[in-house]
C-alpha cells in the first residue's frame, strides 16, 4: 500500500465540492478528486472559492495567486485543471500530460456529447436526480447545435435508467418507449420489460415484445430473477431484517434512524 504525505490544511477553510456532496481539506484530496472525477470540475470549479482554499486552507498561497492569474488571463482550463496536482506533487509531469490529453479530448466533443458524458458519469455516481437534470438540459435544446436523433434516444435511455432509479417508473417508461422507437435497440426492449416486472401498473404493450421471441423472455424472466435474490440478500436488506428481531423500544429507533437515512440519500440525489 503506498503512502501519500499530506501538507498542513486548515480545516475551518474546507472546500464543498458540490457535484460530490464533500468537502476536501487538504491539497491532496482536492488532486485526488481532480484526476478521478474530471467531467465535473471542467466548468465549474474556477473561482474564489478554490483560490481561497488553496491559499488559506491547503496553504498553498503561490500556486493559488499563480492560478487566479491565470484563469483572469483567459487560459485554458485544462492547463489550469492539471496544474494543480502537477504543482503539489501529486502526479509528475509525464502524467500531468496525459491527464491534459484527456481533458482534451473531453473539450473536443460536441458540447451535446459532452454533457451526455457527464450526465451518465452522474449517473454512474447514483447522482440519478442531477443526472436526469443534464439530459434534460440536452434534450431540450439549452445548447447550441441540434441534435442527432441517436443522440437522442440514447439520450432518453439513460434518463429513463435514471428516473427508474428515482423510482419515477411512468416517467422512465416514456423514456424507454421514446428511445426504442428512435433506436430499435433490444437493450431497451429489455428495460422496458424489466420496469414492467416491476411496476405492474405500467403494463407493457404488446407490440414492443411481439418481436421478442419466448426463449428471449425466458432468458430476460432468469436475469431478473438472479437480480431480485441479491437484492434480497444484500447487506441492506440484512440490517432491515436485523431491525425487526430487536424489542419494540430499539426496534421502532432502528427504524425511524433507518428511514431517516434513506431519505437523506434519497434527498442527496436531487
Amino acid at each position: 500500500m503506498g503512502l501519500m504525505l499530506c501538507g498542513t490544511a486548515n480545516s475551518a477553510c474546507a472546500l464543498w465540492l458540490e457535484e460530490l456532496g464533500l468537502r476536501v481539506y487538504t491539497a491532496e484530496e482536492l488532486s485526488y478528486c481532480i484526476l478521478k472525477y474530471p467531467l465535473l470540475f471542467m466548468d465549474e470549479l474556477f473561482g474564489e472559492a478554490l483560490f481561497y482554499f488553496l491559499a488559506e486552507g491547503a496553504g498553498e498561497t503561490v500556486l493559488a495567486a499563480e492560478l487566479r492569474e491565470l484563469s483572469a488571463a483567459g487560459v485554458d482550463r485544462t492547463v489550469l485543471l492539471s496544474k494543480i496536482p502537477e504543482a503539489i506533487g501529486y502526479c509528475n509531469a509525464q502524467e500531468a500530460a496525459r491527464f491534459r490529453l484527456g481533458l482534451q479530448k473531453l473539450k473536443s466533443l460536441s458540447q451535446a456529447e459532452y454533457w451526455k458524458k457527464k450526465g451518465d458519469f452522474l449517473f454512474s455516481l447514483r447522482k440519478f436526480g442531477k443526472a436526469v437534470a443534464v439530459y434534460e438540459r440536452v434534450l431540450n435544446g439549452e445548447l447550441s447545435g441540434g441534435i442527432s436523433l441517436s443522440l437522442r434516444g440514447r439520450l432518453l435511455c439513460g434518463e429513463g435508467c435514471a428516473y427508474a432509479n428515482l423510482f419515477l417508473s411512468e416517467k422512465a417508461y416514456r423514456c424507454f418507449v421514446e428511445a426504442y422507437e428512435l433506436l430499435k435497440d433490444r437493450n431497451i426492449l429489455k428495460r422496458i420489460y424489466f420496469l414492467s416486472l416491476i411496476e405492474p401498473t405500467i403494463g407493457v404493450r404488446e407490440r414492443y415484445l411481439s418481436a421478442v421471441e419466448g426463449e428471449t423472455q425466458l432468458s430476460w424472466d432468469r436475469e431478473y430473477e438472479e437480480a431480485r435474490q441479491r437484492a434480497a440478500s444484500g447487506a441492506e436488506s440484512r440490517r432491515v431484517a436485523e431491525i425487526f428481531k430487536g424489542d419494540p423500544v430499539q426496534r421502532a429507533a432502528a427504524a425511524a434512524e433507518t428511514v431517516r437515512r434513506w431519505k437523506e440519500e434519497y434527498r442527496s440525489m436531487l
